[in-house]
């Protein structure tokens, strides 16, 4: 028998709102309810904090713009419901802020207006992809993050990369797309593919373009700012500390091979394979002997492990790797020694 000073179980408030409670544990939990102020208080908490779970778990499960189709669905139905006035001053109740905040912005003023940002990294040796709201197919390589809004804006389609990224754009000449740098450049889009490389603790930005039309926007020494397009099969440079570009013809194919998953070597100097792996694999590698920068290798690599490929390199030359042990615990990256 549950009365009105009865401690109740929230777990069992919990499986009451979510219909999992016989007919007489509902009738003496409702009796229970309207007994008092304080459990209505606390009976309020549980149905927020219930409902929100169900949301985020909504969220994890489908994409976003599906997830937000089903939030507003079940907001509309929770809304007919006497539960549904208390959503409106949800920010006074639940005890979770996040989840309480989010809620509220959901239930409150006009939704289509709202903006969210979605952030995507990949971890070291992997590579993954995404449709952006407006259907542009982008790659992201090892190491790399992407943020952008859950839907752009009707002037433009702004996103920020930190790290490697190929992208497949939809035109839309009413609406540019921009990819922002942390070197604080922009590479502005016509509709086309191209590949963007802009590492955060790198003082260079390299965009590639395979077809299209992009330019390389950037601060000048003047403080204007500077507008450079390329052709396919071009690859702009822009190195920040020099406020510069320069414009090269790219091997369009051996570029863009990680997207694929390869790594293709042609005649390639040690020095640009080990910035390659480093970049793939977030490992740092120590010279010990500046004779292998004398070296370049030809090859095609797919889908192979770090060990796998510094054994390919070994047996192809007289280069030895070791993996330097460390006690700095605070170390992030895995250093290799090179011989």
């Amino acid at each position: 028998m549950i009365n009105s000073d009865t401690q109740i179980d929230e777990a069992l408030l919990l499986r009451y709102f979510e219909g999992e409670v016989t007919l007489s544990e509902k009738e003496e939990i409702e009796k229970w309810i309207i007994s008092s102020e304080a459990n209505k208080k606390l009976a309020k908490q549980i149905y927020y904090l219930s409902f929100a779970t169900k949301t985020m778990d909504t969220l994890k499960r489908t994409d976003a713009r599906a997830a937000l189709k089903e939030v507003r669905g079940r907001i509309r139905r929770e809304r007919q419901l006497q539960w549904g006035r208390w959503a409106q001053r949800a920010a006074a109740i639940l005890a979770i802020p996040l989840l309480l905040s989010t809620l509220y912005l959901w239930m409150n003023g006009n939704e289509q207006n709202k903006v969210n940002f979605i952030e995507i990294r990949t971890n070291p040796g992997m590579i993954t992809s995404t449709i952006l709201p407006d259907g542009t197919h982008v790659i992201l390589n090892s190491n790399s993050t992407i943020v952008y809004p859950s839907h752009f804006d009707e002037k433009s389609r702004n996103v920020q990369l930190n790290g490697e990224a190929y992208f497949e754009v939809t035109k839309n000449s009413r609406q540019p797309f921009m990819v922002r740098t942390p070197q604080k450049a922009v590479v502005k889009v016509y509709g086309t593919q191209f590949n963007v490389e802009a590492y955060a603790d790198d003082k260079t930005i390299t965009a590639t373009l395979v077809e299209g039309s992009i330019a390389m926007a950037y601060e000048n020494k003047k403080s204007n700012w500077t507008e450079q397009e390329i052709q396919p099969g071009q690859e702009i440079v822009y190195t920040a500390a020099q406020q510069q570009i320069k414009i090269d013809q790219a091997d369009v194919e051996v570029i863009t091979s990680w997207k694929d998953g390869k790594l293709i070597f042609r005649d390639t100097p040690f020095k640009e394979v080990l910035k390659m792996l480093s970049k793939r694999f977030d490992v740092d590698f120590v010279v010990k002997n500046p004779k292998c920068f004398e070296a370049s290798f030809t090859g095609v690599l797919e889908k192979q492990r770090l060990g796998r490929i510094l054994e390919y390199i070994s047996v192809s030359s007289n280069i030895k790797f070791k993996y330097a042990e460390s006690n700095n615990i605070h170390q992030e990256k895995q250093k290799i020694e090179v011989y």
